[in-house]
């Protein structure tokens, strides 16, 4: 049997190899209708699973279209596809990953700086200074902590020279 099908304006030939039970298909097509059934089913032919449908053709007199696919095929293309998607599904996750590494940088390592200058200030350390990075809002932010700082550091230095001129 020489079977001709188009796929994607592409047209293809193959061949099949004859089923020896004839009787199955001679009641496969008996339960055809003019309408395919809203599911395929299946069958077991010449020791192989099959998936089939078909219809009796409205237009053509006496013409039946049965379709058949080997389950064993059906089920590699499905593996081939989870894999397909897996793969889709493992770049998704690095680059989330890439991105979530990104907003850490950028984002809240500043924060953190941030926070260790609050712990300076806390313990009355005025020397430190945050890195100033960028021209963003934080490098702005950064730049105005660092001044705050320098003024205390400052009024530190001149109330210790305050208590040394002071008598005792």
């Amino acid at each position: 049997l020489k079977v001709v099908y188009a796929l994607d304006d592409k047209i293809e030939r193959f061949e099949i190899s004859p089923f020896s039970d004839r009787d199955k298909f001679r009641k496969l097509f008996a339960r055809l209708t003019s309408s395919p059934n809203p599911s395929a089913e299946f069958v077991d032919i010449d020791g192989e699973t099959w998936m089939y449908t078909g219809l009796i053709s409205k237009t053509l007199a006496q013409v039946s279209l049965l379709a058949l696919a080997p389950l064993s095929q059906i089920n590699d293309s499905l593996e081939q596809e989870k894999t397909q998607l897996l793969m889709a599904m493992l770049l998704n996750i690095l680059l989330v990953a890439g991105i979530t590494l990104i907003f850490v940088q950028t984002l809240l390592d500043p924060v953190a700086l941030l926070q260790t200058g609050t712990d300076a200030i806390k313990a009355r350390d005025f020397s430190y200074r945050i890195p100033e990075a960028g021209r963003d809002e934080f490098g702005r932010m950064a730049r105005v902590f660092n001044s705050a700082l320098a003024d205390l550091e400052e009024m530190s230095l001149a109330r210790d020279v305050q208590q040394q001129l002071f008598p005792r």
